[in-house]
């Protein structure tokens, strides 16, 4: 039940759906940079499940970590936390977008945004009594707090109440790659290449925190538009872990026909087994058809373990020798010898067709102005300048956004360097004897943990328009987001709450509610808060 997708689907007969596989998940999972919260699943107390109570102790779960560069740390994980009220209370359920044993899909609309979201709701009562699917559950919640790429999908918050608990993630309506696929039969070779280095985009990113998907397939490649240029979102990360923790997965939890031979052999794996299977998604795409097909899941696997695979037949006459030396070199059985997601992303088969797509040209310049134009070194206002990003731009905002940044992003990592932007600049600037500077500046202003590369999230806040600031909508809409309890002002319980900050830190939300509150009443009221946000940006 992977699925946040916007269109119900047949499930192929020989598969599950993604709830229902079994989860050898990760049991340590821990952010690695001093903006990020440190979250570890064995050592919360909901194992114990009470089904007729509501476990609340996992609700005070996060914290900061210390750093003398800022007083509060804060990442773009800000607003994805567990929520107290009732998730009715937030958002307006509609239609069923998908189901499983375990619970179902539905699609939502929150009422305070109107934003469309995907809930994944969890049964408990069906749950097993080893606990694998509720930390599936939280397992998916936590790596996805780690991830910050426009092909990963993004997510929000989770509740809990006496029956279910819920994921609410972002609403993509495009509808899975495997749909589109059987509506097209076979792709171009470009339009392959346009998916697939979405793909290898998000491999790349992922491999360099250290995070293995580990169940990459057709029904977890999700689209945010049903055409050849859509957008790729990657779901489906319960069973994903972190790599060098000796862990292996349990085979019967994944497709057969998309899992590496190490995988399904119970060996200690590495992060090229998301090559392997994102090679048989390539092999799909080009041919229609799987690279080792069979009648029954025990012909499929001995085929898997045997590792003969064909490039021959009428599907591939028309196929280039460039695509299939990648295929050739994703495909590999020995994972050492595999091609990394790097490798494979910098392939020229990739390059050539990307350039051919011209998915790249026309360059929009005025995103590059606003990178220095609307950043504010105060942390609450940044915070805000996040939710309006994260919440309330429109979908073909984002998309714009998500392009631009696709076309700054040479190497496809998922992240902005120095060197991509100076590339950039050279060709859109007049002013060559100041750019340097100005890309310091930027560096200096967008990158806000100082690690030397902007976020996807960082820059779609740093892109933000004045007048997506000024609204008024946006405005009310991100204070009632603060204001939890709806009194009209925001506490400092209510800012301890939305940083994830223990009571050590309120001395430092004092000063922070300090450089807002004009009339000294220790809350911060709306004119306060738009005052804020309208006044020039420090």
């Amino acid at each position: 039940m992977g699925c946040v997708c916007g269109k119900k689907t047949k499930i192929w007969q020989d598969k599950c759906l993604e709830i229902q596989k079994p989860l050898n998940t990760n049991e340590n999972i821990e952010r690695k940079t001093s903006r990020e919260i440190i979250f570890t699943i064995k050592n919360q107390s909901w194992v114990e499940e009470k089904p007729q109570n509501i476990d609340n102790s996992h609700k005070e779960q996060s914290k900061i970590l210390d750093s003398p560069q800022q007083l509060i740390k804060f990442d773009d994980s800000l607003f994805a936390h567990f929520n107290s009220k009732n998730l009715y209370t937030n958002y307006e359920l509609m239609g069923k977008l998908g189901e499983g044993f375990y619970g179902y899909v539905r699609l939502a609309n929150h009422r305070e945004t109107r934003k469309q979201r995907a809930v994944k709701s969890i049964e408990k009562s069906k749950m097993s009594s080893t606990q694998t699917e509720k930390n599936k559950f939280f397992n998916e919640f936590e790596i996805l707090k780690q991830t910050d790429h426009p092909n990963i999908v993004k997510i929000f918050e989770y509740y809990e109440d006496r029956t279910y608990f819920h994921l609410v993630m972002e609403y993509i309506s495009g509808g899975k790659l495997l749909d589109y696929l059987a509506k097209t039969k076979t792709f171009s070779e470009s339009t392959a290449a346009h998916f697939i280095q979405q793909i290898l985009s998000a491999l790349v990113y992922c491999h360099e925190k250290g995070i293995i998907h580990g169940d990459l397939e057709p029904d977890n490649i999700l689209l945010d538009s049903f055409t050849d240029k859509s957008i790729v979102k990657i779901v489906g990360f319960g069973n994903s872990v972190l790599k060098g923790n000796g862990t292996v997965f349990n085979s019967q939890s994944h497709s057969v026909q998309f899992t590496a031979p190490e995988v399904l052999k119970n060996e200690n794996f590495c992060e090229k087994c998301d090559i392997w299977s994102c090679g048989t998604i390539l092999y799909l795409l080009l041919s229609g058809k799987t690279p080792f097909p069979g009648r029954t899941q025990d012909i499929i696997k001995q085929r898997v373990l045997a590792g003969d695979f064909s490039l021959k037949g009428l599907e591939w006459n028309n196929i280039s020798l460039p695509a299939k030396n990648l295929l050739s070199q994703m495909l590999v059985y020995n994972s050492n010898s595999r091609i990394t997601a790097q490798g494979a992303l910098n392939s020229p088969w990739i390059q050539e067709n990307l350039k051919s797509l011209n998915l790249f040209s026309n360059l929009n310049t005025e995103n590059l102005i606003n990178l220095t134009s609307l950043q504010s070194n105060q942390q609450f206002k940044q915070a805000v300048l996040m939710f309006i990003a994260n919440f309330a731009l429109s979908k073909d905002r984002l998309q714009e956004l998500t392009l631009t940044f696709r076309k700054l992003d040479k190497n496809g990592d998922g992240k902005l360097s120095r060197e991509e932007l100076k590339e950039v600049y050279n060709k859109t600037t007049k002013h060559k004897r100041t750019m340097s500077k100005q890309i310091d500046e930027i560096m200096e202003i967008v990158d806000k943990d100082k690690t030397g590369f902007i976020s996807y999230s960082d820059f779609v806040t740093a892109c933000l328009k004045q007048e997506e600031i000024d609204n008024e909508v946006n405005l009310e809409m991100a204070f009632k987001a603060f204001d939890e309890d709806k009194s009209g002002k925001i506490s400092i319980e209510e800012l301890r709450r939305v940083f994830g900050i223990g009571s050590g830190k309120i001395k430092d939300l004092k000063n922070l509610l300090m450089e807002v509150d004009n009339n000294g009443d220790g809350e911060i009221d709306f004119v306060e808060f738009k005052k804020m946000m309208i006044k020039g940006l420090s």
